[in-house]
Order: C-alpha cells, then structure tokens, then sequence
C-alpha cells in the first residue's frame, strides 16, 4: 500500500495512442516526452528532442549509453573534462570576485587615511585588520 503525496505525480503514457492524441492537444507537455520514448528511428528521436533541451539532453544521453564500450568511454572522460572545466572556471570567478573586493576595501583604507581617518574608524568601515590598515598607512608614507 503506497501513500499518495502532492510530492509525486504518476502518468499513465499510452504510447500506441499518440498519434491521435498529437494533434489534439498541442499545449500538453507529455507529448513531446511521449514521442522520445515512441521514436523507433534515429529520425523521430531527433524530432523529438527539438521540442524541448531537457528532451535534448535525454537523447544525448541516450546515443551515449548506445556506443560501443571504446566510444562511451570516451564520451564519459569529455564530460568530465567539461564538468572539471566548469568548476575550475567557477572557482577562478569566486577567487576573482574575492580579489575584487580585499582591493576595494584597500582603496577604500586608502582613501580614509587620505582624509586622516584614524584606525579604527577605518577598521569598521572596510572590516580590515590594523596591521593591513597600518600597512597601507606605511606604503603612503612613502
């Protein structure tokens, strides 16, 4: 006995009635998933994955598995080359941002001491450490 949650949805896809459900109804999103899992050539399987990327992806994910060993292989170690190169861009965009910011908030320091802010007011306002702040105090001195 399995208790029934607004967490799942369950559809019944009678694939053999497709054809008269197609042209009925045009705004129901199962269709386009009825027709990738009824696609029997290569053909149909492309129409189907032009009506939506996630469909795409499942066809592509599809000829993946249907490879030979060798070439799903090498299918596999680029998508994880891609996969280590999205993260290795991501990182790069964080330690950017984060180098971004330290030099701002030392312009920031530069522009108070300027002004003859003491320490500790700068302090509150960048959040840097006295002796960054009397660091760059020094590099003005000179």
């Amino acid at each position: 006995m399995f208790e029934l949650t607004d967490l799942l949805e369950i559809h019944i896809l009678e694939l053999p009635k497709l054809h008269k459900q197609g042209k009925r109804s045009k705004n129901n999103k199962l269709i386009p998933w009825m027709n990738f899992l009824y696609a029997q050539t290569r053909e149909e399987l492309d129409m189907a994955s032009e009506a939506n990327p996630v469909i795409q992806k499942a066809t592509d994910m599809l000829m993946a598995m249907s490879r030979d060993e060798e070439e799903r292989l090498r299918y596999e170690a680029r998508e994880e080359f891609l996969l280590d190169q999205q993260y290795r861009l991501q990182a790069a965009r964080g330690e950017g941002i984060e180098e971004g910011i330290i030099k701002n908030k030392q312009e920031t320091a530069r522009k108070l001491i300027t002004k003859g802010m003491d320490d500790q007011f700068i302090r509150e306002i960048t959040g840097l450490e006295l002796e960054e702040i009397s660091s760059l105090r020094d590099e003005q001195k000179v």
